[in-house]
Parts: C-alpha cells; sequence; structure tokens
C-alpha cells in the first residue's frame, strides 16, 4: 500500500544534520541507568533488619550519588535526562524517613517496606494521572529522540508504570505476613527474610527490568513501517526508530 507525501517525527529520508548520532556506549549508559534507582533500595531494605538508622543513611547518601552520576552522565551526553522521578523520589522518601527515625525509631523500623514501596508507588500512580507516567523517562532513553512523541512509547511508559506501582503495591501487601505473625522483629526468620527483605527487591527489579526490556516490543510494532514506497515521488521513506531500539 502506498503512502504519499508521508512525513512527520517518525519518518525522515534524511537524519537530522543537527543532531549527533548516538554512540553505542551513550545509548547502553542512557538506557542502563534505570538500574541506578535500584542500588539505595537494595542497601537500605538489606540493612533494615540490622540498624534501620544505618540502613537509612545508606540509602539517603546512595540515593544522593545516584543523583550525581545521573547529572554526570547528562553532562557527558550519556544519556538525555539529567533527573529520573525514581531517583528523585528514592532520595526524598529515603532522607523523609531517616529524619522521622529519630523521634520516632519503632514505627520506621517496623514500617520501613510499607512507608518505602507505598510511596514509589504512590509517586508512579500520581505521574501516571498527570500523563507523565514515571517510566516514560526511561523508554525514551532506549528509543531515538525522533519517536519520543510515538503512541507506542506512551504506551509501554503507561504499561510499565502501571506494572512497577503493582509489584511495589504486592510487596507491601505481602509484608502483611510477617507484621500479622509478629515475626518481623526475628531477623533470622524465615517470613521476615522472604517478605522484608528478599520480596521488595526482586519485585521492584523485576518492574525496572520489564521497563528497559519494553523498548523491544516498540521495535517490532515498527517492524512493518519500516520501509513505504511513497509512490507519488518515486522515493522511499525509511522509519528511523526501529533500528535505534537498545
Amino acid at each position: 500500500m502506498a503512502y504519499p507525501g508521508a512525513s512527520g517525527p517518525y519518518f525522515s529520508k534524511t537524519k537530522d544534520p543537527m543532531a549527533p548520532p548516538p554512540t553505542p556506549d551513550s545509548q547502553f549508559l542512557g538506557a542502563n541507568s534505570i538500574f541506578l534507582s535500584l542500588i539505595p533500595f537494595t542497601l537500605a531494605t538489606a540493612l533494615q533488619v540490622e540498624s534501620i538508622r544505618t540502613a537509612l543513611i545508606v540509602g539517603t547518601s546512595t540515593a544522593v550519588l545516584v543523583l550525581v552520576v545521573g547529572l554526570l552522565l547528562w553532562l557527558i551526553k550519556a544519556r538525555h535526562t539529567p533527573i529520573f522521578i525514581l531517583d528523585a523520589a528514592m532520595l526524598i522518601i529515603m532522607s523523609v524517613q531517616l529524619g522521622v527515625s529519630f523521634p520516632f525509631r519503632e514505627e520506621i523500623e517496623e514500617y520501613y517496606v510499607f512507608i518505602t514501596c507505598s510511596a514509589l508507588a504512590g509517586i508512579i500512580i500520581l505521574s501516571m494521572l498527570f500523563s507523565y507516567p514515571a517510566t516514560l523517562q526511561h523508554v525514551r532513553e532506549c528509543v531515538l529522540r525522533t519517536g519520543w512523541r510515538m503512541y507506542d512509547v506512551r504506551v509501554a511508559a503507561y504499561i510499565t508504570s502501571g506494572l512497577l506501582a503493582s509489584a511495589l503495591i504486592i510487596s507491601t501487601l505481602l509484608y502483611i505476613i510477617p507484621v500479622a505473625e509478629d515475626t518481623w522483629q526475628d531477623k533470622d526468620d524465615a517470613l521476615t527474610i522472604v517478605f522484608q527483605i528478599v520480596v521488595p527487591i526482586v519485585f521492584y527489579f523485576l518492574g525496572l527490568l520489564i521497563t528497559r526490556l519494553s523498548p523491544i516490543w516498540i521495535a517490532r510494532s515498527l517492524e512493518n513501517s519500516k520501509g513505504f514506497d511513497e509512490a507519488a515521488f518515486h522515493t522511499i521513506n525509511v522509519n528511523p526508530i526501529a533500528s535505534g531500539m537498545m
């Protein structure tokens, strides 16, 4: 089927001469920087059973470092966005809990998983309500800039944001088990280890991994649109996005 006059941000006969092509290294760093927010989350969640204050100090410090690394990656043009929503949210959640832990240490110690996972899920859901899903930044890191406004990119962002929020909500609900059994203070108890440490970390990682892999199905949806015969002008319009997926 011919598409005379096909044009727009998704199809171009030539590349923008003013836009330098992304290097493989910069694409790799930008696409995989989604996992940076996992570092403070993992450290704080793993250390909470030993000392909640130490866990939050380490988590807050690491979250600051993640933001600094993100800004450096942006300055060297290794990624498109200077600060990710998830990175900033992690810093806010960790630092607020650290401050509150001084007058209410026992409460934060008991409800760390509830507070952290539910707050992250709430921020993600709020971003979706404001029509800017939190994972949209990460999906765009894997797609050429010419495809940022593409419908499939936004769909992927809404789906992955929904899945990530769901994973965090499930982690919150599952933590009810050790709390109900009153074993959350026993760091050697199997329920504590599984639902207070393992489940939140694994579920958050899986949500980030699905977001990282989402450009695969976007690229597949573009396979049928790589070449369009513009019969009226005897030229071929090529979709540049499909070949730029990471």
